[in-house]
């Protein structure tokens, strides 16, 4: 998605979605670790990660800078 803003018609692009994600630390080490659901958002260099989609009331849970990251596509299920 992407909007223009009306201060001097500066561009503003925004991209979301929901991703799965699991935790490294485990609480126990017989059971499985879960697949979790979060809604990360990236707006103006920042990365954004919300318990859900912040529309319906999801709460920010981090917030991470991209100043200086790079983003590379890769074709199939893994980069390797």
């Amino acid at each position: 998605m992407t909007a223009t803003s009306n201060d001097k018609g500066k561009q503003i692009s925004k991209y979301g979605g929901t991703l799965l994600y699991k935790r490294r630390a485990r609480t126990a080490l017989y059971k499985p670790k879960r697949w979790k659901s979060r809604y990360f958002e990236i707006e103006e260099r920042m990365l954004y990660c919300y318990n859900f989609q912040p529309s319906y009331g999801g709460q920010l849970r981090r917030a991470m800078p991209l100043e200086g990251a790079t983003v590379e596509e890769f074709e199939g299920k893994y980069p390797f």
